[in-house]
């Protein structure tokens, strides 16, 4: 049971470590190792909202209207008569 708790442990330490560094300046992330900070900042999730030619918000309406539609193909491709030649694999 102690090996399961040290591999979780050790599985999900970066990834908290990557939350946590995320409230950093971008400067303090690698000279201060570690959970612990001392400035709370937002600037990096600013800077990743504006940061490419195209704002995010684009990707995030389009990731909408994709996952929108998405149930509506998946129906419809499948109950679209279809027929597939496969008499002569079946025959053999």
């Amino acid at each position: 049971m102690l090996a399961l708790i040290i591999a979780a442990l050790t599985m999900i330490y970066p990834l908290i470590w990557m939350v946590v560094s995320s409230f950093r300046p971008s400067e303090m992330i690698f000279r201060q190792p570690g959970l612990v900070f001392d400035n709370f900042t937002l600037d990096n999730y600013t800077h990743g909202w504006t940061a490419l030619n195209n704002s995010f918000d684009v990707f995030l309406i389009n990731s909408a209207v994709i996952e929108m539609l998405s149930p509506g193909i998946t129906i419809s491709v499948p109950s679209a008569k279809v027929t597939i030649p496969v008499t002569s694999v079946v025959r053999k």
